[in-house]
């Protein structure tokens, strides 16, 4: 072989070798044998967080189905300290990604850098400030500004609330009660006689508002998380009090009790506990090398700071009848969220147990339409 030929050849494969070894632009580089991919909740005290965990099993049968993982790891932590073993056990196990829903967010930090150092993604499904983590979150903030505005616009612009608040100490709870605070801060003559947590529980939620409703007599609205809204309609049915505005659930045993109580003045909205599995569906394409598009990272919530939040909008607020027109508390409403009426809420949850919640998963190619 001559000497010019032989350069040629060898440069041919050394290009070919390169060009094989690096990721083209847009491509996926998938791990041979799938990923390891560990899911760490910190709560699991109701029937949402049991579909939350289910949509993120469905979906992760699907990716294991596929080749895209090779296991997966579900652990439900009972205390910070629960947690931070569990995480730290996905670590040891060399995971490729960890999934958290932080029962306490401050309580982690160490173990997620520590998570982080080891070049493990962490994916927060909420609206955690740990740097170097993304954050795929449902809108939580603007979820309770919309309510907080409906229940405003109920009670005329003035009048006395009770608050039933989610569980304390969870980030999912905190930046709900900051927007209810902002948005009362705006209506001087709207006062909150009392809150208490409902812990995201029917039974919490029925104990609170029956103390309130002992305790006040002049109650013109109950603001409350979702969740909860059959506890609080039973409450007011067991003290024999007529129903004033509050807020619901889209579980659908709370829906029919909605078509069978005419009285019942109520505005809900759909949480869905699909936003794991939509995670998990974001976690896989950043283990492929995929980025997002610049427009695809939101500000986080609680450090304006970093730009690491995948916020999805709620796809649904529930109403009994949609409005004439267009009251003050729609000005709120993301774009990409629908208002829809009773009935067709019952259309969507058609067949279902009483103890879903209407659901939403991201697809696979919207979730593809958020990378470059």
């Amino acid at each position: 072989m001559k000497k010019g030929l032989l350069v040629t050849v060898i440069s041919v494969l050394a290009l070919s070798v390169l060009f094989t070894g690096c990721q083209r632009k847009g491509e996926s580089a998938s791990k041979a044998g799938g990923y390891k991919i560990g899911f760490s909740n910190g709560y699991y005290g109701n029937t949402w967080r049991d579909q939350f965990i289910s949509d993120f099993e469905k979906v992760a049968e699907e990716y294991k189905a596929a080749g895209k993982i090779s296991q997966y790891t579900v652990s439900n932590a009972d205390t910070d300290a629960d947690q931070i073993t569990a995480i730290n056990s996905f670590i040891a196990q060399g995971v490729d990604a960890i999934l958290v829903v932080p029962r306490v967010e401050s309580a982690l930090a160490p173990v997620v850098q520590r998570a982080l150092a080891q070049k493990i993604k962490v994916i927060c499904l909420d609206d955690s400030s740990w740097e170097g983590a993304y954050n795929v979150v449902l809108d939580n903030y603007n979820t309770m500004e919309v309510l907080t505005e409906w229940m405003v616009d109920e009670i005329g612009g003035k009048g006395n609330l009770v608050y039933i608040t989610g569980l304390p100490g969870e980030n999912w709870d905190t930046v709900r009660n900051v927007a209810v605070k902002d948005v009362l801060s705006k209506y001087p003559d709207v006062h909150i006689l009392a809150e208490a947590p409902g812990s995201w529980s029917d039974v919490d939620a029925n104990r609170a508002v029956t103390t309130f409703l002992n305790t006040y007599k002049n109650i013109d609205g109950v603001l409350a998380q979702d969740v909860m809204g059959r506890g609080i309609v039973q409450a007011f049915q067991t003290a024999q009090r007529p129903f004033v505005p509050l807020n619901g659930d889209s579980v659908n045993g709370f829906l029919k009790i909605w078509k069978e109580l005419p009285g019942l003045n109520t505005f809900t909205y759909t949480f869905p506990p699909g936003i794991g599995a939509t995670g998990l569906r974001i976690a896989v394409g950043l283990l492929d090398g995929k980025t997002f598009k610049p427009d695809s990272l939101s500000q986080n919530v609680t450090n304006p700071a970093l730009k690491n939040s995948v916020v999805v909008p709620i796809p649904y607020y529930l109403v009994r009848n949609l409005p004439q027109g267009k009251p003050r508390w729609m000005n709120a409403v993301n774009p990409r969220s629908r208002v829809i009426d009773l009935e067709e809420a019952l259309k969507v949850n058609a067949g279902q147990p009483d103890n879903v919640t209407m659901d939403y998963i991201m697809t696979q190619a919207e979730v593809d339409s958020l990378f470059q």
